[in-house]
């Protein structure tokens, strides 16, 4: 998966003429974050396709990111994990196998539609949890006004 991700990052940015090696490791990212909630439970032929497809998506998030000037993401965190995850995640309620596992369950395309509904709602919950702590903690940071520094000290830079 993250050989084929990292592959597909490389060919992208090959027919745009400008690879840039940040792009392709992030690429590998991708694919392993993609894979990592289905590892060991579903097919690995079905690894290429998550890995790709996850690829994909990565890829067309950097690229909408990249046309807004509102999101300040310069490590494509949000493109890695926060589409790259979900999309596993979602992925595994499809093409989970317990063929030779003590635990778990088959997946929905193996006649078990259940764990793609515990999926689902594992992603909303999650990304519920997510978006309150992460308004609370920046609604907090702010009051406090902590959250950004001053216009002189980010001319200057924050490395030290």
């Amino acid at each position: 998966s993250s050989r084929r991700r990292h592959t597909r990052c490389r060919e992208v940015s090959w027919a745009r003429r400008c690879v840039q090696e940040t792009g392709i490791v992030t690429g590998s990212v991708c694919g392993l974050i993609a894979i990592t909630p289905g590892s060991g439970y579903v097919p690995s032929w079905s690894s290429l396709i998550i890995g790709f497809i996850g690829g994909l998506i990565s890829n067309f998030m950097v690229r909408l990111k990249n046309k807004t000037k509102y999101v300040d993401d310069s490590l494509d965190v949000f493109a890695c994990h926060g589409v790259s995850g979900p999309w596993g995640v979602f992925v595994c309620g499809l093409w989970a196998y317990k063929v030779g596992l003590t635990s778990g369950s088959d997946g929905a395309f193996y006649g078990n539609g259940y764990l793609l509904a515990y999926q689902i709602a594992g992603i909303l919950s999650t990304a519920g949890y997510t978006l309150f702590m992460t308004t609370l903690i920046a609604v907090i940071m702010n009051k406090l006004n902590l959250l950004k520094v001053s216009p002189t000290t980010e001319e200057i830079g924050l490395d030290i």
